[in-house]
């Protein structure tokens, strides 16, 4: 983020809740939180995640396109998106290879799995076709589909981890 702020000193960089404290070395415009900022609101909305203990993350659905953007929340490692063979063993070690699923990362902080789930729920009630995600290739088929299998999993394991 920081070189991305140096190469475009005009462009503003805005945090997930609780990333400002967690780097205060970078300068943000403001936390997001469930409400679009008003520059972004008539294209775009938002939701945080919730039951997560270390990071929350916005996720944002733009209706013009009917696009799911996300960061960790879903990733789709595979062939075409990791070409080194370390790569892809350690993403087939942390069951993100082939498969859709949130981050490791993720996945380890989330804690609440009712919470966790019906934020899903509220996120898989937006009209999306498509999934755009920081890490991994664009889903473009059953998107609603890989959403509910992605709830699914994470709140399994998270009820098994927490019994």
């Amino acid at each position: 983020m920081t070189s991305f702020a140096e190469a475009y000193p005009e462009a503003q960089l805005w945090a997930s809740p609780g990333l400002a404290d967690r780097r205060p070395d970078i300068r943000f415009a403001g936390t997001l939180d469930d409400t679009p900022h008003p520059d972004w609101a008539p294209v775009r909305d938002q939701l945080v995640t919730q039951g997560n203990l270390f990071f929350s993350e916005v996720v944002f659905y733009h209706g013009g396109s009917k696009t799911l953007m996300v960061a960790d929340l879903v990733e789709n490692i595979t062939d075409e998106t990791i070409r080194s063979c370390l790569g892809r063993h350690v993403a087939k070690a942390m069951q993100i290879f082939g498969r859709p699923l949130p981050s490791p990362e993720f996945r380890m902080y989330t804690f609440d799995a009712d919470a966790a789930g019906a934020r899903l729920d509220e996120i898989g009630a937006w009209d999306f076709h498509r999934i755009l995600m920081a890490h991994g290739a664009v889903i473009t088929e059953d998107a609603h589909g890989v959403l509910r299998d992605v709830r699914d999993f994470l709140t399994a394991e998270v009820a098994v981890r927490s019994a």
